[in-house]
């Protein structure tokens, strides 16, 4: 799954960062996917990045599509002080003829890149994604931690489809099931019940780990 014709190459104004070759920046520290240089070499690499720009499972109905180049604008911004891991950048998985079609290439990958000791990180889409790069991780039938900095739980309900509100109560109900503990991080009263909170903390007895945002 690890091939070009997988994924778009980075467009401007990433790529513009990338091309400046600031010496300490993030950009000069990456192989990047573009027209010029080609799709990157994936060994040697400890780092992969990977656009998403899937919207389809998003309950807000959101079409951010540029939203892969406004991360990559800030990330390549920023200065790397290790100069011992090497960093590429895959570019944007083109998405499937069907969200499910998506889940399966980005399942995929992520697998393919663990298997390498590659850590993928993936930018863009809606938070439904969560679940095909967990199920990325599950190959190695291994007990898996998510932590989520979220306003509110996504538990959905059991008769809804996978979407942005829903993707953390498939995750829980999957089985074979690798959750062993859930940390999510400033979630907000106003959004969530007394109830929720007390189900969740008692949710197949999971060391589930809550912190208010008025906590934090």
């Amino acid at each position: 799954m690890l091939k070009e014709e997988f994924f778009s190459p980075v467009s401007n104004p990433a790529l513009d960062l990338v091309l400046s070759g600031v010496a300490d920046s993030m950009a000069a520290a990456t192989s990047v996917y573009s027209l010029n240089n080609g799709f990157p070499e994936i060994e040697n690499a400890k780092i992969a990045i990977i656009g998403v720009p899937e919207y389809r499972g998003s309950v807000f109905n959101r079409q951010m599509h540029r939203g892969t180049e406004a991360i990559r604008d800030k990330f390549y911004r920023l200065k790397k002080h290790d100069n011992n891991s090497r960093i590429i950048d895959l570019g944007d998985l083109i998405p499937g003829n069907t969200i499910d079609d998506t889940f399966f290439a980005l399942t995929e990958i992520t697998n393919s890149l663990l298997k390498k000791s590659i850590i993928p990180i993936i930018i863009g889409g809606s938070q439904d994604l969560t679940i095909a790069q967990f199920n990325g991780y599950s190959f190695k039938e291994q007990l898996l931690n998510i932590a989520a900095v979220d306003s509110r739980f996504d538990l959905g309900i059991a008769e809804e489809e996978v979407n942005s509100s829903s993707w953390l109560g498939k995750i829980i109900m999957q089985q074979p099931n690798y959750l062993f503990n859930f940390s999510n991080i400033g979630y907000q009263t106003y959004f969530v019940g007394a109830n929720a909170v007390d189900l969740m903390s008692k949710l197949f007895l999971m060391p589930i780990e809550l912190a208010r945002s008025d906590q934090i």
